[in-house]
Formats: C-alpha cells, sequence, structure tokens
C-alpha cells in the first residue's frame, strides 16, 4: 500500500515446540491460504528450521529480524549469534517474550546480556519485546530518539511505555 520495496520471510516449522505446544498442518495451511493471495508478492513462508534457512540469505542483508522461536537460553542465543552476520549495517533485532521467567524460557537472560552491549529498548507489556540496533550505520533519528532520549527521562519512559502497553 506504501509503495516500499520490501522483502519479507517467514521462517518456522509450523509444528509447535515444548513452549508453545505441538500442533499439526492446520495452522500452516490456515495461515497459507490467508498469506498468499494477500502476501505473497512481498512475502514468503519458508517451513523450515532458523538453522536450515541460513543459507538461503546472505551476509548483511538482513534490516529487521524478529526471533521469536525456542525459548531457551541456548536457542535463543543459538539464533541471535547465528543470525547476527546476516544483519544489514541498518539492522534491528526485535526478540519476543523478554519478560517470561517461567517453564524454561530463557530469553529473558540472554536479553539482560545484550541489551547492555547494544543500543537496545524495551516493551515491557505483556510478554515483552525487545528491540536491539545492531547496525554499523547511525540509528534513523526515531529510533535513536526512543532508544537514547526517551530511555533517559525517567517520565517519557512512563508513557511511552504506558502508550504502547495501550496499543498493545
Amino acid at each position: 500500500a506504501c509503495n516500499v520495496p520490501v522483502k519479507a520471510y517467514a521462517v518456522d516449522t509450523w509444528e509447535g515446540d515444548s513452549h508453545a505446544g505441538y500442533y499439526g498442518n492446520e495452522v500452516y495451511d490456515e495461515l497459507s491460504a490467508y498469506h498468499n493471495p494477500l502476501y505473497g508478492g512481498i512475502s514468503r513462508l519458508m517451513r523450515m528450521t532458523f538453522d536450515q534457512a541460513l543459507d538461503y540469505f546472505s551476509e548483511s542483508s538482513i534490516d529487521l529480524l524478529h526471533i521469536d522461536g525456542l525459548h531457551t537460553y541456548d536457542a535463543v542465543k543459538n539464533d541471535f549469534m547465528n543470525w547476527l552476520p546476516k544483519m544489514s549495517l541498518r539492522g534491528f533485532i526485535l526478540m519476543h517474550d523478554i519478560n517470561v521467567r517461567e517453564r524454561g524460557f530463557g530469553v529473558w537472560k540472554f536479553w539482560e546480556e545484550i541489551s547492555t552491549q547494544y543500543p537496545a529498548f524495551s516493551f515491557d507489556h505483556s510478554n515483552g519485546l525487545g528491540m536491539v540496533y545492531v547496525g554499523q550505520e547511525p540509528m534513523p533519528e526515531n529510533i535513536r530518539w526512543l532508544i537514547t532520549e526517551v530511555a533517559a527521562s525517567p517520565e517519557r519512559l512512563a508513557v511511552v511505555k504506558r502508550f504502547f502497553s495501550r496499543l498493545g
């Protein structure tokens, strides 16, 4: 609709896991039936593991990566480290479930490590969503504002987090 040149990929087995539960083909089939007619021109569903998908992407080719696979510490760290070389000079990585501290989830622990190594911002509502800038180029102005200026002001930070919590 905005005529932005974009290529999007969704990587998943659509079989579930120990955290999400396991399921049959019905989830993938329903998603494909919805996705393909609407977004097939710009987006592709890749039914495979994150590790298997690595070979399909060139180094430095991804601007935005959302990690939301198996939620153990080792799995999340593996995904982050393996995909980091694929990130572009303006790359962002989103990590889901940074606030879940039960059922063997380890995203929160890995988030605590990387959010001190990279410019980062966390949306704390619900299960939490973390955003880290891993690029080498200067951050876009609106993201720099969020990560540096908002985070430095407790009042602004509270307003922004409350706003996104209401949206979520």
